[in-house]
């Protein structure tokens, strides 16, 4: 440990003997802003519930201990570890960065759009035009087979909103690549897998007697995993249930915890497509942890860019069915914006009209139309959170990881199947939270878990 090291441990109110858990561990749960849309003026405020940790001060002094991190590490990234943990430094500091200028958007009259742009374009970098392409591609073909029965009014806006679709695809749909699949193999094969890993947890939801099971359910579903699992169990991990807007169940590594809103509810259907996604998102971490795997405990740089992806792909496996649709909106809107340079009002207009389609299948009817408007303000929410109408082309590009991975995620898990090795593959890619296509990320997990030799020739650079 550097001098310059040491003087960061005095800063550090966690204690931890290795700064960079340290800072980690004390570390603001920097993301989506929490914004809602004043009911009298109509402009983006941030919400009063889960944002009291965002203070100027609190930013300011996070960030200048990652600003120190970065300075005592200067010169030492020479291996897979020391290299992973300057990537995750850095991408600390543009957080919180972005998170800055997304505020002060929110609460001055200040246009930060381009300080935005900025820090989204660095901590986003790897979204894909092609991919968006490809997602619009198939968001068409899907629009072109749904069922809505003939009716004249319904047909007319299909040809209409596809129309204005192929103009933004223009020439390049004929070379477009197709999105992975999963094999039936695969689909089986990885469905019972999890079902044998799960089956208490399955068994436990089934038992509740009504279908639709509340945040305490919910939490005591969580609980009952954690108490099964070793890892999560020593190491403490619980669950919380907390009052605020957003919906989403949340897994914070840095606090062994998963976090469930209040008013969250769940059909047993998705609670059990939930209960594996969270899980995993928090397994990873522990395992992590067990091997004395720092980074991995946290997450390296580009763990979200597959791991997202890679839980929705299981949550299908577990269903043992295979949906081409999840995830694609999210892709589509901010592909939308980012490429397509289209503005706010045009992307609403284009998401409602492909919303109503959906929801009409059995006709236009006056719950289709309010649910399509209720779904298409909570898809523009999500993707423009916490920017004001002074900003309305600029996208926030966090939800991409919801999509962006999935091809890679379809070609592992085939992979695994295909060469008869699902337990152990699974098993080091449970070992941390990292991105097992990026070669350094694999270097930096070889120390503590080593790949299975039979995907060597998949990972070939």
């Amino acid at each position: 440990m550097t001098e310059k090291q040491k003087d960061l441990l005095v800063d550090n109110p966690t204690g931890q003997d290795d700064v960079f858990a340290g800072l980690l561990e004390s570390d603001l749960q920097v993301g989506r802003l929490n914004t809602l849309s004043d009911p009298e003026s109509g402009d983006t405020i941030i919400a009063e519930t889960g944002n009291d940790q965002f203070t100027e001060d609190a930013l300011k002094q996070q960030s200048e201990r990652w600003q120190k991190y970065l300075g005592s590490i200067e010169g030492e990234a020479d291996n897979a570890e020391s290299e992973s943990k300057y990537r995750v430094a850095r991408k600390k500091m543009a957080e919180i960065a972005l998170l800055n200028a997304m505020i002060g958007q929110v609460k001055t009259d200040i246009d930060s759009s381009d300080e935005i742009d900025r820090h989204e374009s660095e901590l986003y970098g790897h979204y894909d035009d092609d991919l968006y392409k490809a997602a619009l591609a198939q968001k068409i073909r899907q629009i072109e087979q749904l069922p809505i029965g003939g009716d004249p009014n319904l047909e007319t806006a299909r040809a209409d909103l596809l129309d204005t679709l192929d103009k933004l695809v223009g020439n390049d749909r004929g070379n477009i690549a197709e999105i992975a699949e999963p094999t039936s193999e695969t689909l089986q094969q990885i469905g019972q897998w999890l079902s044998d890993e799960h089956v208490n947890t399955i068994m436990l939801i089934d038992s509740f007697e009504n279908d639709t099971l509340s945040a305490d359910s919910i939490k005591q579903v969580f609980e009952d995993a954690i108490a099964r699992n070793d890892a999560l169990r020593e190491l403490g991990w619980r669950v919380e249930i907390v009052d605020r807007e957003k919906q989403a169940i949340s897994v914070y590594a840095s606090e062994r915890k998963i976090v469930v809103p209040s008013k969250r509810q769940a059909t047993k259907a998705a609670l059990k497509k939930t209960s594996i996604h969270e899980y995993y998102h928090a397994l990873r971490s522990a395992n992590a942890e067990m091997s004395g795997n720092i980074v991995g405990r946290f997450g390296t740089a580009d763990y979200p860019s597959f791991e997202e992806s890679f839980m929705i792909a299981l949550e299908q496996c577990l269903e043992g069915k295979y949906d081409p649709k999840r995830g694609i909106d999210h892709y589509v809107t901010i592909g939308l914006s980012a490429t397509s340079k289209l503005p706010r009002e045009e992307i609403a207009r284009i998401t409602q009209s492909m919303k109503q389609l959906e929801k009409s299948d059995n006709g236009i009817s006056d719950d289709a139309v309010e649910a399509a408007k209720r779904l298409t303000g909570v898809q523009i929410k999500r993707t423009f959170a916490g920017m004001t109408d002074v900003d309305d082309g600029i996208a926030h590009k966090k939800d991409i990881d919801y999509y962006h991975g999935i091809n890679n995620a379809w070609k592992l898990l085939n992979e695994l199947t295909e060469k008869g090795i699902v337990k152990e593959g699974l098993a080091w890619v449970m070992a941390a939270k990292f991105n097992p296509f990026i070669k350094q990320e694999r270097e930096l997990i070889e120390k503590y878990h080593p790949m299975p030799k039979e995907l060597q020739d998949f990972f070939s650079d």
